[in-house]
């Protein structure tokens, strides 16, 4: 009796030991593929997270390039490919009816190639006009001072032009220094070389004015 309840004993127990083995054998397998599914889920999202960083770089070089192109849209229109008259005598039209300044005449010179030119300081007495006050005449000395152009080897005979517009204005004194100013604060480049003004009691405004520039052209000599 005792010897058939001994047995019955290790039959139990090596049943027993078989289910166990038998669940460590199945369930390694599937430990072994969660491990492997959660590294691949590691992998994936640091690969997600590298793209991420290439994507917000990859923006703000775009941005970037956006910049850029606005600043050579406005280098364009400072110093365009050709002469750009047309667009300049309507920036003229556009300061003289904001200043109340009548434009009379304009007289544009020959086109001629780029020469390094270093401009000199108005000299006293270069604005010349009536008993104005001494305030009035300082802006109009400030307004004349040419824009000083910076020698470049890239600039040359070939690819950079410059032409002289001479422009005829009526107004008052303060209106003629105003249009002066916003022409040097203007889209196109320009250097100031002259602005002279005399009273004229025959001409709008009491004051006849005289206004010449010097404008840029830069191509490509190809």
């Amino acid at each position: 009796m005792e010897r058939t309840r001994f047995w019955s004993i290790v039959a139990g127990a090596l049943i027993a030991l078989v289910v166990i083995m038998d669940g460590i054998f199945g369930i390694a397998p599937n430990l072994r593929a969660t491990q492997r599914a959660l590294s691949d889920a590691v992998a994936v999202d640091a690969t997600n997270e590298a793209h991420s960083a290439e994507l917000v770089d990859l923006q703000t070089q775009l941005d970037g390039i956006a910049g850029l192109e606005r600043s050579l849209a406005a280098l364009q229109r400072a110093v365009p490919a050709d002469a750009g008259l047309p667009a300049f005598i309507a920036q003229l039209g556009t300061l003289a009816d904001a200043n109340a300044v009548e434009v009379s005449a304009i007289s544009v010179g020959d086109v001629e190639a780029y020469a390094p030119v270093v401009a000199d300081a108005a000299a006293p007495g270069a604005v010349a006009g009536t008993t104005a006050d001494a305030a009035t005449a300082a802006d109009a000395a400030d307004a004349a001072q040419p824009v000083p152009v910076a020698a470049s080897a890239r600039l040359t005979a070939t690819n950079f032009a410059t032409l002289v517009v001479t422009v005829s204005l009526a107004g008052n004194s303060d209106g003629l220094v105003a249009f002066v100013g916003g022409l040097q604060q203007g889209a196109r480049l320009v250097s100031v070389t002259n602005f002279s003004w005399v009273a004229d009691p025959n001409v709008p405004g009491g004051t006849a004015g005289t206004v010449s520039v010097i404008l840029y052209a830069l191509h490509d000599a190809g």
